[in-house]
Protein backbone atom coordinates (compact mmCIF):
# COMPACT_ATOMS: atom_id res chain seq x y z
CA UNK A 1 0.00 0.00 0.00
CA UNK A 2 2.67 2.24 1.10
CA UNK A 3 0.91 5.27 2.45
CA UNK A 4 3.64 7.73 2.05
CA UNK A 5 1.55 10.83 3.68
CA UNK A 6 0.43 8.90 6.76
CA UNK A 7 2.65 6.38 8.71
CA UNK A 8 0.56 3.55 9.62
CA UNK A 9 3.28 1.18 11.30
CA UNK A 10 2.02 0.17 14.52
CA UNK A 11 -1.60 1.85 14.21
CA UNK A 12 -4.69 -0.25 14.80
CA UNK A 13 -6.97 -0.75 12.03
CA UNK A 14 -9.89 -2.33 11.76
CA UNK A 15 -10.80 -3.99 8.25
CA UNK A 16 -14.74 -5.69 7.85
CA UNK A 17 -15.56 -8.64 5.53
CA UNK A 18 -11.82 -9.48 5.63
CA UNK A 19 -12.14 -12.72 4.86
CA UNK A 20 -11.69 -12.88 1.40
CA UNK A 21 -11.75 -10.57 -2.02
CA UNK A 22 -11.03 -6.81 -1.15
CA UNK A 23 -11.24 -6.56 2.57
CA UNK A 24 -8.45 -9.49 2.73
CA UNK A 25 -6.40 -7.35 0.08
CA UNK A 26 -6.59 -4.33 2.34
CA UNK A 27 -6.21 -6.18 5.27
CA UNK A 28 -2.96 -7.57 3.33
CA UNK A 29 -2.12 -4.47 2.70
CA UNK A 30 -2.36 -2.55 5.94
CA UNK A 31 0.01 -5.93 7.29
CA UNK A 32 2.54 -5.07 4.96
CA UNK A 33 2.86 -1.49 6.09
CA UNK A 34 3.41 -2.77 9.65
CA UNK A 35 -0.19 -1.56 11.16
CA UNK A 36 -2.33 -3.86 13.52
CA UNK A 37 -5.41 -5.44 12.63
CA UNK A 38 -8.74 -6.01 13.99
CA UNK A 39 -10.18 -8.09 11.41
CA UNK A 40 -13.82 -9.26 11.33
CA UNK A 41 -16.26 -11.25 8.69
CA UNK A 42 -19.50 -13.00 8.82
CA UNK A 43 -17.83 -16.99 7.30
CA UNK A 44 -15.46 -17.73 10.72
CA UNK A 45 -13.68 -20.32 9.05
CA UNK A 46 -13.06 -18.47 6.60
CA UNK A 47 -11.89 -15.25 8.61
CA UNK A 48 -9.77 -18.17 10.66
CA UNK A 49 -7.84 -19.38 7.48
CA UNK A 50 -7.14 -15.73 6.11
CA UNK A 51 -5.46 -14.59 9.79
CA UNK A 52 -3.30 -17.40 9.57
CA UNK A 53 -1.98 -16.64 5.83
CA UNK A 54 -1.28 -13.19 7.00
CA UNK A 55 0.54 -14.11 10.37
CA UNK A 56 2.73 -16.56 8.29
CA UNK A 57 3.53 -13.76 5.87
CA UNK A 58 3.65 -10.82 8.67
CA UNK A 59 4.62 -12.17 12.09
CA UNK A 60 5.70 -8.89 13.43
CA UNK A 61 1.86 -7.79 13.19
CA UNK A 62 -0.98 -8.11 15.91
CA UNK A 63 -4.00 -9.91 14.75
CA UNK A 64 -7.49 -10.73 16.28
CA UNK A 65 -10.02 -11.08 14.21
CA UNK A 66 -13.98 -12.18 15.32
CA UNK A 67 -17.39 -12.54 13.23
CA UNK A 68 -19.27 -10.08 12.06
CA UNK A 69 -21.62 -10.88 14.49
CA UNK A 70 -19.78 -10.48 17.28
CA UNK A 71 -17.50 -7.04 16.80
CA UNK A 72 -20.27 -5.05 18.19
CA UNK A 73 -20.51 -7.00 21.91
CA UNK A 74 -16.26 -7.36 21.78
CA UNK A 75 -15.53 -5.17 25.57
CA UNK A 76 -12.85 -2.92 25.19
CA UNK A 77 -9.53 -4.87 26.16
CA UNK A 78 -7.41 -1.02 26.32
CA UNK A 79 -5.84 -2.61 22.95
CA UNK A 80 -8.14 -1.62 20.48
CA UNK A 81 -8.44 1.93 20.90
CA UNK A 82 -9.12 4.02 17.98
CA UNK A 83 -6.19 5.48 17.20
CA UNK A 84 -6.61 9.50 15.80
Amino acid sequence: MDIQHNNIKGKNIVVTGASKGMGKAIAAAFAADGAHLFLCARNAAQLNKTVAELQLQYPEVVIKSTTARSICKRPNDGFWQMDK
